[in-house]
């Protein structure tokens, strides 16, 4: 049972009610708008949905209609009285008089002959970037999402990597939810009419999102996008005090995750964005491509052996980046050799080669020599390890 009040759902004569600007409120009116959206939901019967500002309920009664089990959330209190006279006596409508960034959506699975519940909104512009946070931290309860906002932030929230929305927010969304933008809604559907265009868009959780760090993924985000003008490396340069701590230096930070620091944060990838993440949190035993981390952290005052001695002996790919990965103190590439992958029955094949002894060490010596020759105990970089399997020759 929800923690939220279950409002009386007794039938009372009420005063016309009016949209409020300070609610962000515009009624959908447009049959033709309403359908499409029941369409885009694809009900089932006996599903349950959650409508967020159910408003005077245009969208609330062709829910309840479908057969589904309709909750609305509703925090306006003129818009509430009209809903229980509206709907009071509907079997399948439950009224939740509650400001919707409060509400525990988990709370209704227990209403729901499905394992997971589907979401229908209007959102004022106000609240969307807040509301979409909400629903990312508890996507696990939704099978899909169908939202309407303001055109513009549709565009950014689908938005792909160098396009001119790209942002914060196209990020944010696209690391969890899969997006598709369905169709724009004109001014002249809504009572009373806004001055911009709207659209809805359809969100659907993903089932493997390969973030070790939800809170410091949004940190990231956050400092790469600070000033959209600038390069990634001089956002990160003057990212907070305590996240230029976790990442160090912010050019080797770029070179190890395979991103060229005169890049632009529009440019990114989303699997360049969980890189930076995975990569600032050092969650070595974290399955990240499918891949688990194996060796031990890079440390920056360890040198290659070209350093040494100026012969290239290990040659350092990347399986989840794809980079060939350059020493910290010389940044020279390592000898790119045909690579193989280190399996357990390679265990005992010559690795690595000293460049300061020549001896030559398997991979189980490798992996257990901390980054120095068992012979000559001289120092070389083992590369990172909180990217997956490496490469060697």
């Amino acid at each position: 049972m929800s923690k939220f009040k279950v409002q009386s759902l007794k039938s009372e004569v009420r005063k016309p009610v009016f949209a409020k600007k300070s609610f962000g409120q515009n009624f959908l009116v447009d049959e033709n708008y309403i359908d499409k959206i029941i369409s885009a939901l694809n009900i089932q019967e006996n599903e349950t949905i959650i409508e967020i500002g159910a408003g005077r309920g245009a969208l609330t009664e062709r829910l309840i209609e479908s057969g589904a089990n309709v909750i609305a959330i509703e925090l306006e209190r003129g818009m509430t009285a009209v809903l229980r006279e509206r709907f009071g006596d509907r079997e399948n409508f439950q009224l939740v008089e509650s400001d919707a960034l409060k509400v525990d959506f988990s709370s209704f699975i227990v209403h729901s002959s499905s394992l997971k519940l589907k979401l229908v909104a209007n959102l004022p512009y106000n609240i969307s970037t807040a509301i979409l946070q909400k629903l990312i931290e508890q996507r696990e309860v939704f099978s899909e999402m169908v939202l309407m906002f303001q055109r513009e932030v549709v565009e950014r929230i689908t938005a792909r990597a160098g396009g001119k929305e790209r942002g914060f927010l196209s990020v944010l969304v696209q690391a969890y939810l899969e997006t598709e933008k369905l169709f724009d809604v004109s001014p002249n559907a809504f009572r009373p009419s806004p001055k911009v265009w709207s659209a809805v868009v359809k969100l659907q959780p993903k089932t493997n999102v390969e973030i070790a760090d939800e809170h410091l993924f949004r940190q990231v985000i956050s400092a790469g996008f600070a000033q959209k003008r600038k390069t990634i490396l001089n956002n990160l340069k003057n990212a907070p005090p305590d996240f230029r701590e976790k990442i160090g230096d912010a050019q080797r930070f770029l070179e190890v995750c395979g991103i060229a620091p005169a890049r632009r944060a529009e440019t990114l990838t989303i699997e360049e964005w969980q890189c930076l993440c995975n990569f600032s949190c050092g969650k070595s035993e974290k399955l990240i491509y499918g891949v688990k981390v194996i060796g031990s952290e890079v440390d920056s005052q360890t040198r290659c052996a070209h350093y040494h001695s100026e012969i290239d002996v290990i040659a350092i790919k990347f399986k989840c980046c794809e980079q060939w990965f350059p020493c910290f103190e010389c940044h020279a590439e390592y000898a790119a050799h045909p690579p193989s992958v280190w399996a357990k029955n390679e265990f005992d094949t010559p690795a690595v080669l000293c460049g300061c002894c020549g001896h030559q060490l398997t991979v189980k010596e490798y992996l257990e020599c901390e980054s120095a020759c068992p012979q000559c105990g001289s120092k070389f970089n083992t590369g990172c390890a909180r990217h997956y399997y490496l490469y060697f020759e």
